[in-house]
């Protein structure tokens, strides 16, 4: 609405100023060619960029509709079918359609009754007399203008006003998405840095089990050695010698006082040279890092008189508790020696670990 007001305008200024002649032309036929040859109008850009209505006839054929209905070469074509000419290719289009067409052109490029006038107006008559009732006819023209123009700004206005609401929103939108991408990339760097410690913890965690592993195997392979030891010891043990073909006896202790027979005993050394119920700290913190308890390892290395290998089989056969104590057997009567052993047995000595080897009978 607001761009055909503004043609409205334009064609009844043009009128004013430049005065027109309406023409029909009639086809024969719906497909009879009108026989003109149009161009661009001359003046200004020729293109009606500028608001330069019309177009000029530059052919006429002779006995065509057009020249039975008047045209002449020069005319400018202002409007056809009430529709104003602003191009050549626009008209062009207006002239093929329908049978029936009415043209309004321009009678002159000029308004030649003004101009009379101001050329031939009495002496002494002023000229600005004749401009302002010229000009008096273009004022309904110019209040119309004048209104639309006013609509037009408001119309910019808020166009400009819109424009502005779009792209602050734009803005707006721009830098909440760039907030959540910073947010989300902060995230993602805490994320980053928790997995980078989480990592460096199963690192030192997988290093400290594989250290666990290796010392256990140690340990297992240290038990082995010491459980084959144990395997030799017992076999020639049971052989009945001390390796060397000869029979293993404990020598005979001396009587013991009469007054403390049983404190004797308990005093008396045991097997590797260590008094009874004493033990190494070094001896039972191996055993405790070989894992056996502290009170058992003690235990055993009591029982076994500080010998390491035969703690470790005593633990090994006896992983929960040791076997009791078998009660210690009653001295000899005073004043009877005691009995030899018989050949080739193996006697322990009482009160004694020392043994020595004879010669079998």
């Amino acid at each position: 609405a607001h761009a055909d007001s503004r043609a409205a305008i334009c064609a009844e200024a043009s009128e004013l100023q430049r005065p027109t002649r309406r023409l029909v032309l009639q086809r024969p036929t719906p497909k009879a060619q009108l026989g003109v040859t149009i161009s661009a109008c001359g003046r200004g850009d020729g293109d009606g960029k500028r608001g330069e209505l019309g177009v000029v006839i530059e052919a006429v054929g002779v006995g065509t509709p057009a020249h039975h209905a008047g045209l002449c070469v020069g005319d400018v074509v202002l409007s056809v079918n009430g529709v104003l000419c602003r191009s050549a290719q626009q008209a062009f289009g207006l002239l093929e359609d329908g049978p029936r067409l009415e043209l309004c052109l321009e009678a002159a490029p000029y308004n030649q009754e003004f101009v009379s006038a101001l050329v031939h107006r009495p002496e002494g008559m002023p000229a600005g007399e004749l401009v302002a009732a010229e000009l008096a006819k273009l004022a309904p023209v110019k209040r119309r203008a004048e209104v639309f123009c006013a609509r037009h700004r408001e119309l910019l206005e808020a166009a400009v006003a819109a424009n502005t609401t779009f792209v602050a929103s734009i803005r707006s939108a721009s830098e909440g998405a760039l907030r959540a991408k910073q947010s989300f990339l902060r995230g993602l760097g805490q994320a980053v840095a928790m997995h980078e410690a989480l990592s460096a913890e199963v690192a030192q965690g997988a290093s400290f089990f594989r250290a666990v592993g290796e010392r256990i195997a140690s340990l297992r392979a240290r038990a082995s050695g010491l459980a084959a030891e144990r395997h030799d010891i017992v076999c020639v043990l049971r052989a009945g010698g001390d390796g060397a073909g000869r029979p293993i006896l404990r020598q005979p202790a001396a009587p013991a006082a009469k007054a403390a027979p049983a404190a004797s005993c308990r005093a008396a050394p045991a097997l590797g040279g260590r008094a009874a119920g004493t033990t190494a700290t070094g001896e039972v913190a191996e055993l405790v890092r070989m894992g056996f308890r502290a009170p058992l390892a003690e235990e055993a290395l009591r029982r076994c008189g500080g010998d390491t290998s035969r703690a470790v089989q005593l633990l090994l056969d006896n992983p929960k508790c040791l076997p009791p104590v078998a009660p210690a057997p009653p001295p000899p009567p005073m004043g009877r020696p005691a009995p030899l052993p018989a050949p080739g047995r193996v006697v322990p000595a009482q009160g004694s670990d020392s043994v020595v080897a004879l010669e079998r009978a």
